[in-house]
């Protein structure tokens, strides 16, 4: 990095009820805010909840050498040399999506997002090489719809926009496939449940489309209680399994679906920030966005 910073930025990690693409969303912006200010900036997820020795009650973790941000990043070590600037994240410039329109749909914001994200959040080599090979093995040089169908805590906080249903969604994809005609292939990014997935797959089972999917990521299950809290969100509690892999798991299933779908050249999503994430990796190269 030829850069010549005048200090380092610290962004630390705090407690927050954000998932894993808000997080990730939040710190993309406070690394371009340091960079504004000609500082180097350096993630520390410490104190998030992805640690797995993260204490809900004392909303601190007791492992301080875990910074679950490196379990997903390549990100050169904390120059000491410099001045040292503490920053903790806010959301002031890529926010949570309006159902129509997101903010980093200018084009220009859109690509120096994706050339800093590209720059200083390099997606760790292991991820990347699952990336590549779902998608030479089931997406390369077909022609796909790229589809979204999350939004579970979106939804659950922000009741003012329509889920769809598990019923609606095949339906939804059909009506867009026939009214555009020649697609080969439909994939699912990462469906946010069993109901959603097992509805669009039994729907296309005897259609002239392929239909992949990421077989192995989490998704919601019956057994899941909403509203047990006093461990933290639902989601990074695993039903059986460590917990330190689960959690490690979580970002990366995220990753890998928001890149495969941002190679897509069609992308129809629901309201989510794993939409955000996506469109921000395609930086500019979608053919057609189709919000549902």
């Amino acid at each position: 990095d030829s850069q010549n910073y005048i200090g380092s930025c610290y962004i630390h990690h705090e407690h927050s009820g954000a998932g894993f693409s808000s997080i990730y969303l939040a710190t993309l912006s406070a690394i371009i805010e340091a960079l504004d200010k000609n500082l180097k900036p350096y993630v520390d997820s410490n104190k998030s909840w992805f640690n797995p020795t993260y204490d809900f009650i004392l909303e601190d973790s007791t492992d301080k050498n875990i910074n679950p941000w490196n379990w997903w990043f390549n990100q050169s070590e904390l120059n000491l040399t410099l001045p040292k600037y503490e920053s903790y994240l806010h959301y002031s410039l890529i926010k949570h999506p309006t159902y129509e329109f997101l903010e980093v749909h200018d084009s220009e914001f859109i690509n120096k997002c994706f050339n800093t994200a590209k720059k200083y959040t390099p997606i760790k080599k292991y991820i990347q090489n699952k990336i590549d090979k779902f998608y030479n093995e089931n997406l390369k040089n077909s022609k796909v719809l790229g589809v979204l169908t999350r939004g579970t805590e979106m939804y659950i906080h922000h009741g003012n926009h329509k889920k769809p249903s598990p019923e609606e969604w095949p339906l939804t994809i059909e009506n867009y496939l026939t009214q555009n005609p020649g697609f080969d292939t439909i994939f699912l990014g990462v469906c946010e449940d069993h109901k959603v997935l097992n509805s669009i797959l039994n729907y296309f089972k005897d259609s002239p489309y392929k239909v992949v999917y990421i077989e192995d990521a989490y998704r919601t299950t019956t057994e899941i209680d909403f509203h047990k809290l006093s461990k933290g969100p639902w989601y990074l509690n695993p039903i059986e399994g460590d917990l330190l892999e689960h959690r490690k798991k979580l970002g990366e299933d995220v990753l890998i679906a928001t890149n495969l779908l941002a190679k897509c050249e069609y992308f129809m999503y629901s309201y989510s920030t794993m939409a955000t994430l996506t469109i921000l990796f395609n930086n500019n190269q979608f053919k057609k966005i189709i919000p549902v």
